[in-house]
């Protein structure tokens, strides 16, 4: 079985992210498809409570070590007003 690991971080909300969430939920209730605009600041998912999602896998390098395996990246390319980081594990 193969496993992948995801590095996100969050900005918490502003006012932009609130208007794109407002445009995003206004669209889902009627039933329409948001604007590709839309969709591409939330990265084609659904808004997140904690604010903006952007993720860092670009910027990160593997890491590997006797039986250890993960993601590092540098501090300073973590996105400006970053509240939070998530890691991901899909398998």
């Amino acid at each position: 079985m193969s496993q992948s690991l995801w590095l996100d971080a969050f900005v918490p909300p502003d006012e932009k992210w609130q208007q794109m969430a407002d445009v995003y939920f206004a669209c889902k209730k009627a039933k329409l498809d948001p604007p590709p605009e839309v969709e591409e600041y939330f990265e084609d998912g659904e808004p997140e409570p904690h604010g903006k999602q952007v993720n860092l896998n670009h910027l990160t390098r593997e890491h590997r070590a006797d039986m250890q395996w993960g993601l590092e990246i540098e501090v300073d390319k973590i996105p400006e007003g970053a509240k939070l980081l998530r890691f991901r594990i899909s398998y």
